[in-house]
């Protein structure tokens, strides 16, 4: 119940010359990117924009959870090992450290469950704080279109925190280039990693 209220809901197909419209319930919230970027104190709102991220993410994981494959086919392992190199070249991860991971991934399947598709702190709407409630509410989600009923569970989190990271005004208010944003992101010590 408390997920399906942070969906947005469709309303009846409605048609017109040339066009139809579907009709969607409102969601109450702020996108988590507005907060960041509009915030004096971004790394303070990090925190709590990541955990509701995550907690939103983990319910809508379990409800959709279903069946068990094989993590990466032979098609995305080449993908994956031409992201090494470049990590690699970049000073940030070694390949055969990435090369072991995805060995011990291979033999183990994994649980998927339905993916959102773009989940960035743009589609992820944070409620109003009410700390007289006692419990901390879940944000609500828009913006469907990428939709896919069986992914691998990481690939919306891996989306969410690098996008994060790359959007993140880490230099006075500011952006800063892709590498030194993911390093900021995943290997530095700091508020975000």
């Amino acid at each position: 119940k408390d997920l399906a209220s942070t969906l947005p809901q469709p309303g009846p197909l409605e048609r017109f010359v040339g066009f139809e419209v579907l009709p969607l319930t409102v969601v109450e919230g702020r996108p988590a990117y507005v907060e960041m970027q509009a915030s004096w104190q971004p790394r303070r709102a990090a925190a709590r924009q990541l955990q509701s991220a995550v907690r939103w993410l983990i319910r809508f994981q379990r409800s959709t959870g279903s069946g068990r494959a094989l993590f990466a086919r032979s098609d995305e392992q080449e993908q994956l090992m031409q992201w090494a190199e470049r990590l690699e070249e970049a000073g940030i991860e070694k390949s055969s450290v990435f090369e072991s991971l995805l060995a011990r991934c291979q033999r183990q399947p994994i649980r998927l469950c339905a993916g959102h598709g773009d989940f960035w702190a743009r589609n992820v709407l944070m409620p109003r704080a009410r700390p007289w409630s006692g419990r901390s509410r879940l944000p609500a989600v828009i913006d469907w279109e990428s939709y896919r009923p069986r992914q691998e569970p990481f690939v919306d989190l891996f989306h969410f925190a690098v996008t994060y990271g790359l959007n993140f005004p880490w230099v006075r208010y500011r952006r800063i280039d892709f590498l030194s944003a993911l390093h900021r992101t995943f290997i530095d010590d700091n508020d975000i990693s």
